[in-house]
C-alpha cells in the first residue's frame, strides 16, 4: 500500500524515531530563537521562558500580556511600547468588568504593585487563565498575591444571589 502508515520492521520504527527526534530538536530551536529575542527586548534573564501570552489592551494600546516564571510583561503590537512588572512586586489582583455592556465576559484585570502603582489590562478573552498564571508566578517568587473579585462576579452565571 502506498504511503503505508504502520509499520513493518524495526528499520521503519528507527527511522520514525530519528525523524521525531530531529523534529523535536527543530521545534526547540524554533522556540528558543523568539525567546532570546523576547529576553533581549524586555531585558529578561537568559533562563526566563514565556509561559503564555494573552491578548489585551493597556491604556487603549493593543498588545499581549506575557507571563514568565518571574515576570508579567506587556508588549504592544508593533513593538511601540513594552514594560515588565516583576511578579515579586505584585501584591494584589483586582478582577473587573470594564465593558459593562457585555455581562457574559469578565474582561479586565488590575495589577497592584507594592509601590502602590497599578496597571489595568482590558479586553481579555482568557482573563482567569491569565490571573492563575500570575498567581503561579508569584508563588514561584515566594510571594502570596491577594485577589479581589468584582462584586458582579460574586455569584457564578446562572446562580441567583440573595436579595
Amino acid at each position: 500500500a502506498a504511503g503505508g502508515g504502520g509499520g513493518g520492521g524495526g528499520g521503519a520504527d528507527k527511522g520514525a524515531l530519528g525523524f521525531r527526534g530531529r523534529l523535536g530538536n527543530l521545534n526547540r530551536e524554533r522556540r528558543a530563537a523568539p525567546n532570546r529575542e523576547l529576553q533581549a527586548l524586555l531585558d529578561l534573564p537568559q533562563d526566563e521562558e514565556e509561559l503564555d501570552r494573552f491578548r489585551c489592551t493597556h491604556q487603549e494600546t493593543h498588545g499581549d500580556l506575557l507571563i514568565t516564571q518571574t515576570n508579567v510583561a506587556f508588549l504592544a503590537r508593533h513593538g511601540r511600547r513594552s514594560f515588565v512588572l516583576p511578579a515579586r512586586d505584585i501584591v494584589r489582583l483586582h478582577t473587573k468588568r470594564y465593558m459593562a455592556w457585555n455581562n457574559q465576559t469578565d474582561n479586565s484585570l488590575e495589577i497592584v504593585l507594592s509601590t502602590g502603582k497599578s496597571e489595568q489590562f482590558d479586553g481579555f478573552w482568557e482573563r482567569d487563565e491569565c490571573l492563575n498564571l500570575v498567581l503561579a508566578a508569584g508563588r514561584y517568587c515566594g510571594v502570596q498575591i491577594a485577589v479581589d473579585r468584582a462584586a458582579s462576579e460574586a455569584a457564578p452565571p446562572g446562580h441567583a444571589t440573595a436579595q
